[in-house]
């Protein structure tokens, strides 16, 4: 508003003026259906206090058409100013005004000889004059003759003189006026924005704040830095240049960090190499940021900040935010206008239409933009320190988080999840934490208030208006990721409390229609409520009518993710505010409308515990979070009264929101009693830990709501069913055909093949067919819920036709190995073939030393039957067996039995180190395998040693798959990963079925028991695999016999007896 240039329409009195000058405009400015006082008059409260400043003020009001024809009174911006106090004496105010504006209207009752005097003088100002009289039955005659004076010195005209009588009623008066300022605005050309008029004023020796020492350079440093904005083509190449840290490095970065603990895209690796890839690379990539120096753009910001006093650096970030906010607009909106007129001529443009929308996306620059790439300067650096790549003694920017926490103790927000790359950066923010603690003592309590909802819900404005702080608001995205602000607690309240500080955390709008389009939006909305809901004490859930859907959604998805943390903590209060709901009894007439929430959320946690299988400790809502039917919903109306941008403000929305603040403290009250606040620290340390936590959960995030989720789960479970049942049979069927291959004559393998693989294919098609048949038939069926995942089906009978693919090259690689296995060991069978060659080869050996008359020591022997060998087993590599990594495909089957089970279970099983070192050791029941409500009920009878129905449970479990494996073992069977497979669906079914008296087991002994019982069988089946590959292998079986050819050899060569210096065993390993 200050830089956009418009019309001023100035309005004075002079003294003796009956006329309320400011009632008369608050009429003027107003719809005639929708009055509002602009300006305080005598007849509104407390607007008879006698004057003591205000004379010589001058106020100020925008009118801002909507562009409604039958709405608006003007139609374009206009700017209203009022003269406080007699016009008269203020001849520097007056003087002003009559340079800056467009025209003047002067209120005064009659035209006397002072008021002559005074209007002849102003009359020489370069603007226009209406006069608007009321002169007394008595004065129009003076009056009348002074005004023929005045009009050629003031070019009045009959329309510049507006009487206000009692022949003239009100309506007709204001329109008058109205038509009054229309001409002005049609006739006069000449805009003035506020910051010109800051130049007359200082022409006129009037004071201008800005032109304080501080202010000025704070200013020029501001326009110094964004000065570079400008000489860029767009804002988004400016901050690749200018703020490059936090371009698509750092995104790739923060994918990287969720791929660490998800592993979504693993495959067949094994899990520490994938591991140390993804570490590697991510090292890579934060050498990458760190060789980006700093640029010019920052250093200058980073170096006024810290040298800046306290009031210039507010002033210098005050500046700044205006500066950028005012070319990021400018910008956006020639990009929007773009794209609509993109939309009208070209509406089949869909990539031009995608260009533009993805540089409206990249268009944003704030404030923010600088604060963040600040913290990946430090980021980039204290990650590399953590790694042990750089040294302590390399550190540049220990500085920094300090400056930051300075920041935010003066009022500014600080980023605690980039919205951009839907992640948090955990040295940065920690280290200001940190700092802010350092700088306020260790025991420094904070209370944590986080609001939630759909985008354009009235968060920010809600916070805005509840705690006098200035969030950014505006229809659409403005804020992206979430922001934390402090808010210091004072005087008695702070004792009530137990807090020094409140922490509020202002997040972007969910559902946003932007992100919609992406595949993981519901995981990004999903993973920031999670974390914001986690850290906060209470939680306001910002709900419009037409998006309670959508926000009962993203609860169950929260609610569905702490059941799958280890542990959530602590129990959030929920409170739900339903915007734009202005009836006085709202409140009991949605009463069923709350209730039949409240049974749908109850709904969604039973089935999210159910799916757990938490069932025994969570049946609903309020069992995680805080909720009371009656207390915790409130019914705010509209902020607006009327249509923006002229609309009055609602003073019922800000006397709701005053009633919810106050309870929200009386809440605190409460709190403190059962919970005892967090300490900076603590709510660090808990921060880091959640976080950790929403990035190890790989599935949840996926699905709109816990329905859906359960429905896929179920989906899953009963396809797992169809597949186990297709690897089985197709198993069978291939050992059978190794069975026939190796009792088959060599001569007739060939045709044996082809046989084999026409039947497996069509036991492939055929069971295929079946899976796709059940998978009909199932969505066919009456499951509940099954609607919600019809859109999963493709997706399912993609994955048969790829199981099928699978097994069908699993088949025939089984079979082409049987029968190179069989080719190899018929050619051992002969021993005669492999004397003959050595025979061969001295001959031809002793041929050349007789040539060259030399004779050859052992060495030269070796060296001779090294080279000899090397030729004979040539032909046998190509039909070698391969040795498998038993280790690595017992832990895939692991991960993918378990990859479904939530965070803690992932968690868990990352952190468990290598299967091998498991099982080497008893397995032991603890109190982290029971329930912790079970846990506690039996807490005596457990110490005491009774828990020997889980233990013996569990021993049964592990002695029943050391007997498969042992089993297998004893048939001389190769490994197959079916075996390893077949044993965790055992113990799944165990732990389903499975009776051990009242006690309820953890996901916990779940992953402990499976980890225990794969590495209690892991050296049966390496076993396995190493007899099989020693037996079977011709390769194998063949260097076996080295050491008696080679003594053959030497025999040979030294025309020794063969049948006393051959070892005996030779011959017989030669069959």
């Amino acid at each position: 508003m200050a830089t956009t240039p418009m019309h001023v329409i100035s309005f004075i009195r002079l003294s003796g003026c009956n006329t309320s000058k400011s009632k008369v405009l608050n009429e003027v400015l107003s719809h005639p259906h929708h009055h509002h006082n602009f300006f305080v008059t005598h007849s509104m409260e407390c607007g008879d206090i006698p004057r003591k400043i205000s004379d010589g003020l001058v106020e100020v009001c925008w009118y801002l058409p909507c562009g409604t024809g039958n709405i608006d009174i003007f139609t374009e911006p206009v700017l209203i100013a009022n003269l406080r106090g007699d016009a008269g004496v203020l001849y520097s105010q007056v003087h002003f005004l009559a340079k800056v504006s467009s025209a003047v209207f002067i209120f005064v009752d009659q035209v006397g000889a002072d008021e002559f005097a005074f209007l002849e003088s102003v009359a020489e100002l370069q603007t226009q004059y209406f006069l608007i009289l009321n002169p007394q039955p008595d004065q129009q005659v003076v009056t009348s003759s002074f005004l023929q004076k005045l009009a050629p010195l003031m070019k009045l005209e009959r329309n510049h003189i507006i009487m206000m009588n009692k022949n003239v009623n009100e309506s007709t008066f204001v329109k008058q006026i109205h038509s009054s300022i229309e001409t002005v605005l049609k006739d006069v050309t000449d805009h003035v924005s506020m910051e010109q008029m800051a130049d007359v004023a200082r022409k006129l020796a009037i004071f201008v704040d800005e032109d304080e020492p501080q202010c000025q350079h704070a200013k020029e440093v501001a326009e110094t830095i964004t000065a570079a904005v400008g000489d860029m083509p767009s804002l988004a190449q400016y901050k690749t240049k200018n703020l490059p840290l936090q371009g698509e490095l750092w995104k790739k970065l923060s994918k990287l960090g969720k791929e660490l603990c998800r592993q979504k895209k693993r495959g067949d690796k094994p899990i520490e190499m994938y591991i140390t890839e993804l570490r590697v690379e991510q090292t890579h990539l934060w050498k990458k940021q760190r060789e980006y120096d700093i640029t010019e753009s920052l250093s200058e910001f980073v170096t006024e900040m810290a040298n800046m006093s306290h009031d210039e650096r507010h002033c210098f970030l005050k500046w700044i935010k205006y500066l950028l906010d005012a070319t990021a607009r400018e910008e956006l909106s020639e990009l929007r206008e773009a794209y609509k007129q993109l939309c009208k001529t070209l509406p089949g443009a869909t990539e031009k239409l995608a260009e533009l929308d993805k540089q409206i996306s990249d268009s944003s620059l704030g404030l923010e933009h600088f604060k963040r790439e600040i913290g990946q300067v430090y980021e980039a650096e204290a990650t590399l320190i953590k790694e042990h790549i750089l040294s302590e003694n390399s550190r540049q920017y220990t500085s920094l988080p300090s400056m930051a926490a300075d920041l935010m103790l003066d009022g500014f927000p600080l980023e605690l999840l980039d919205g951009d790359a839907s992640s948090i950066s955990e040295q940065w923010v920690s280290a200001v934490l940190t700092s802010l603690s350092e700088k306020l003592g260790p025991d420094t309590k904070i209370a944590v208030l986080t609001v939630l909802g759909v985008q354009s819900t009235g968060k920010s404005t809600l916070l805005n208006t509840m705690f006098g702080l200035q969030f950014a608001v505006s229809s659409g995205r403005c804020t992206r990721g979430a922001f934390m602000q402090l808010i210091k607690i004072t005087g008695d309240l702070r004792k009530e409390t137990g807090s020094d500080f409140l922490m509020i955390i202002d997040t972007e709008g969910l559902k946003a229609p932007e992100l919609a389009k992406l595949e993981d939006s519901h995981e990004h909305d999903n993973e920031l409520a999670t974390l914001v809901v986690g850290l906060s004490d209470v939680t306001l859930v910002n709900i419009a009518m037409e998006n309670s859907s959508e926000m009962k959604d993203v609860l169950q998805i929260v609610v569905h993710a702490f059941l799958r943390m280890k542990e959530v903590g602590h129990k959030p209060n929920c409170q739900f505010i339903h915007q734009n709901v202005g009836e006085v009894s709202a409140h009991d007439q949605n009463m069923r409308d709350r209730k039949h929430l409240l049974d749908q959320l109850n709904e969604m946690t039973k089935a999210a515990a159910k799916m757990e299988k938490k069932d025994q400790e969570f049946t609903k809502f309020s069992d995680i979070m805080e909720y009371d039917l009656e207390k915790n919903n409130w019914y705010i109306p509209g902020l607006w009264h009327g249509v923006p941008p002229m609309a009055s403000v609602n003073t019922g929305y800000s006397e709701n929101v005053f009633e919810l603040k106050k309870y929200l403290f009386d809440l605190l009250k409460q709190c403190k009693g059962r919970k005892e606040p967090f300490t900076i620290h603590q709510f660090t340390e808990w921060m880091k830990s959640l976080w950790n936590a929403v990035k190890y959960e790989n599935f949840i995030f996926s699905f709109r709501n816990s329905l859906v989720a359960d429905a896929y789960s179920q989906l899953s479970l009963t396809y797992s069913e169809w597949e186990w049942q297709f690897r089985k049979i197709i198993h069978s069927q291939v050992e059978k055909a190794e069975n026939n291959i190796g009792n088959h004559p060599l001569d007739q393998l060939d045709d044996l093949y082809q046989t084999l693989i026409r039947e497996t294919s069509e036991a492939l098609q055929t069971q295929k067919e079946m899976i796709l048949t059940h998978l009909d038939e199932y969505f066919n069926s009456k499951v509940e819920n099954i609607h919600l995942v019809e859109k999963f089906k493709t997706d399912f009978t993609l994955s048969a036709e790829s199981l099928q693919n699978e097994l069908e090259i699993y088949s025939k690689r089984k079979c082409e190995d049987a029968i190179q296995r069989r080719k190899g060991m018929d050619k051992l069978v002969n021993i005669q073939e492999y004397q003959g060659i050595i025979q061969k080869n001295v001959c031809e050996l002793l041929q050349r030393c007789k040539e060259l008359d030399s004779v050859l020591n052992d060495s030269n022997l070796k060296e001779q039957f090294e080279k000899m060998w090397r030729d004979i087993v040539k032909p046998l590599q190509g039909i070698s067996l391969k040795k498998q990594n038993i280790e690595i495909q017992c832990e895939n089957q692991l991960q993918q039995n378990l990859c479904h089970r939530g965070s803690a279970v992932c968690q868990r099983l990352r952190t468990a180190g290598k299967l091998s070192e498991k099982g080497k050791v008893l397995f032991k029941v603890t109190k982290d395998h029971i329930e912790r409500n079970f846990y506690q009920r039996c807490k005596d009878i457990f110490t005491n040693g009774y828990n020997n129905e889980v233990q013996m449970f569990a021993d049964n479990l592990i002695r029943s798959a050391e007997q498969f494996a042992q089993e297998k073992l004893e048939a001389k069977v190769d490994f197959d990963q079916t075996y390893c497979h077949t044993l965790l669906r055992q113990t799944d079914d165990n732990l389903l079925h499975g009776k051990y008296g009242n006690f309820h087991t953890t996901n916990t002994f779940e992953v402990d028991l499976k980890l225990h019982i794969c590495g209690r069988v892991l050296p049966i089946f390496e076993k396995m695999h190493q007899d099989f590959f020693r037996e079977n292998d011709p390769l194998t079986r063949l260097e076996e016999m080295k050491i008696a050819y080679y003594s053959t050899f030497k025999d040979i060569y030294h025309e020794k007896d063969q049948s006393q210096k051959r070892p005996s065993a030779s011959p017989s390993q030669c069959h």
